[in-house]
This record gives structure tokens, sequence and C-alpha cells, in this order.
């Protein structure tokens, strides 16, 4: 038989208790403004970019999109804060790719025309805020 048969009121109580003590500590996480996010990223990329949030949704990772020549072309990328929609890092590259590869870095990959290699660099992501 379970202890709290004879008090299912008191029970349910305290699983209210401790459910809502679990929800009110937590942090609220930062509203996506994906039309702000987009607006940013179309003013520096143009019309036609990829959207990839890094893990934990505190950082967005914007590039244009890989036209049929993407050997002989450069192409932009942007890095925005979402909570601010603001920029933090940008840059281009050739022949390559730009990736998350941790949840505050990515790894930016490129190479010119007359080389075959890629030159890898890992970039670390910080806000100016310190």
């Amino acid at each position: 038989m379970y202890p709290f048969n004879s008090y299912p009121i008191t029970y349910f109580t305290l699983v209210l208790i401790n459910l809502s003590l679990l929800f009110a500590c937590k942090p609220p996480l930062p509203a996506l403004n994906a039309k702000s996010i987009e607006t940013t990223a179309e003013k520096e990329l143009g019309t036609g970019f990829t959207i990839d949030f890094n893990e934990s949704k505190t950082y967005v990772l914007c590039q244009q999109a890989r036209a049929n020549d993407h050997i002989n072309s450069a192409f932009k990328y942007i890095v925005i804060k979402v909570s601010e929609s603001a920029i933090v890092q940008k840059g281009s590259f050739q022949a390559g790719y730009v990736k998350w590869v941790s949840n505050e870095s990515i790894e930016l990959a490129s190479s010119d025309k007359f080389s075959s290699s890629l030159t890898k660099q890992e970039i670390k992501i910080t806000s100016n805020e310190q």
C-alpha cells in the first residue's frame, strides 16, 4: 500500500509545490526574435542565406547560400548574438565552409581558386561585453 493513499490531496499539493519551485528557479531563455535576426542577416548578406543556431541558442551563424560556382565565389558569414540581434563576428570564405564546432566556436575553412587545400581555423565567439 502506498503511504499517501490516505492523503491524496497532501501528496498532490507537495508535487505541485516542488514543480513550481523547479520552474521558478530556472532563468528564462532569451526570446528568439526571428524577424530581427533575419533583418540583421539580410542587411549584411542579401536575401539568400542560411541560419544555424549554436547549441544553447545564444548565437546564430548566418551565411550566404552557396551558388553553383562555389569554388570561384567568396561567401560572407556573420554570427549574431540572439538576445541583442547584434553582429559579434563576420567574415568570408571561398571554396570552403563555416560551421559550429562548439557552443561558442566556429570552424572556418577557406581556399583560393589556385589551391586545392583548405586552410582551417577555429574562431571563438565572444560578445563585446566583459
